[in-house]
């Protein structure tokens, strides 16, 4: 039988290590969990996205026990996601307007990233500025390395770095992350009224959407509330490399300019309205974003990997792409079943079922997830073929009553 871990190092205080840390706090109090961070500190937090926190999530942060959290998600939550073409025909329609107070099993929480960062942070020991370099294992410990020339021994590391994740590089190199081809520009404004969008507001009042053009170009939007009641909406402008003739504009100024005529000449009137509200403060992480996935590998790698003291976590497993909405899901599922595989007294046979339910879970997502990034970028004929499937689907959806109006 294994000795008991009584130290836990975490490198990466995202979203998925910062829920394995609350969750040990309840399923394994006495083990000592420190969190190491590379920016040098919490006033240094990225810029972030919105997440989508779908039934996975949210009972995983449910599980922690996380003080404060219910009240935010609550006034933050969606029951429906639509899907439109260019011309705001819906195609495809899940969920609907909540009905009787009653929360839908496809509820999702719209929630900003440095928002759920606060609260999750709340009562851990979280050591800033320090860049993980690498880590020697050890029969009965595992030493870790950092940029400033420190180091720090631990009974275990986890590696919840994220999707460059420098745990990954070291034990599995194999797990490689790299670009699919696809480019996102996103940006979040004040939410426009309903008089200036009737048809989005409608949609946007219980419900995320996308739409997407022919031309292989597609918009998502949401719409959300901060801690006060002030509501912003956050949306994406996506599109394949492959229809570039030529290259984008990299400035802010310029990479505006250009987002306004691609989607006043691809969408509806309304989306164009919304893209002509962007001023250079409303674009998030820098401006044009290349989308990235790690490569799906079936059989899970650490299997025949030799290792006893490091294991990872969510994006620096299985990083995928944002089309499915499924990344912080799945950091969120797999930090539960981490806690719950630490909390064992065969820690070292749990880890090694956690790490194999881990990779099943994620391996498919990161599939899933790249299937639906063509999907909404589909051109020409595959996008009218399309159409037709989506309609077909929303029809079997409404008998099924898995969508409602």
């Amino acid at each position: 039988m294994s000795s008991p871990i009584q130290t836990l190092a975490i490198i990466g205080g995202g979203i998925g290590g910062l829920n394995l840390a609350q969750a040990l706090r309840r399923y394994n109090p006495s083990l000592r969990v420190t969190i190491y961070e590379r920016i040098e500190s919490r006033e240094h937090k990225p810029q972030g996205w919105h997440l989508g926190i779908n039934e996975w999530g949210l009972e995983s942060l449910k599980e922690a026990q996380i003080d404060g959290l219910d009240s935010i998600l609550e006034k933050n939550l969606v029951t429906g996601f639509i899907v439109y073409d260019e011309y705001l025909n819906e195609l495809l329609r899940i969920g609907g307007p909540a009905r009787d107070n009653e929360l839908p099993k496809h509820a999702t929480a719209i929630i900003h990233r440095t928002l759920l960062h606060n609260q999750l942070e709340k009562g851990l020991e979280i050591v800033y500025n320090k860049k993980f370099v690498k880590y020697e294992e050890h029969e009965d410990r595992v030493e870790v390395f950092f940029e400033d020339g420190t180091n720090v021994s631990a009974d275990l590391l986890v590696g919840a770095d994220g999707c460059w994740s420098l745990v990954r590089t070291q034990l599995a190199p194999g797990i490689v992350y790299s670009s699919v081809g696809v480019s996102n520009f996103g940006a979040v404004i004040n939410a426009p009224t309903q008089e200036e969008i009737p048809t989005l507001y409608k949609a946007l009042s219980f419900a995320m959407l996308r739409t997407s053009s022919p031309t292989g170009y597609s918009v998502l939007m949401g719409i959300c509330q901060d801690e006060g009641d002030e509501k912003h909406m956050f949306f994406g402008l996506s599109w394949p490399d492959s229809i570039q003739s030529e290259p984008v504009p990299t400035e802010i100024e310029g990479t505006i300019h250009w987002a306004k005529q691609i989607v006043e000449e691809n969408f509806h009137a309304e989306v164009a309205l919304v893209f002509n509200k962007i001023t250079a403060q409303d674009v998030i992480l820098g401006g044009i974003r290349h989308v990235h996935t790690t490569n799906y590998q079936a059989v899970n790698p650490l299997k025949s990997i030799p290792h006893q003291r490091v294991t990872l976590l969510g994006d620096a497993a299985h990083a995928m792409t944002t089309n499915k909405g499924m990344g912080a899901n799945t950091a969120l599922k797999d930090s539960i079943d981490l806690a719950k595989a630490l909390s064992q007294e065969d820690w070292r046979q749990a880890l090694t079922e956690y790490e194999e339910t881990m990779w099943k879970r994620g391996s498919a997502e990161v599939k899933d997830s790249l299937a639906n990034t063509w999907r909404n970028h589909n051109i020409g004929l595959q996008f009218s073929i399309g159409k037709i499937f989506m309609r077909c689907l929303n029809a079997v959806f409404t008998w099924r009553n898995i969508n409602h109006y």
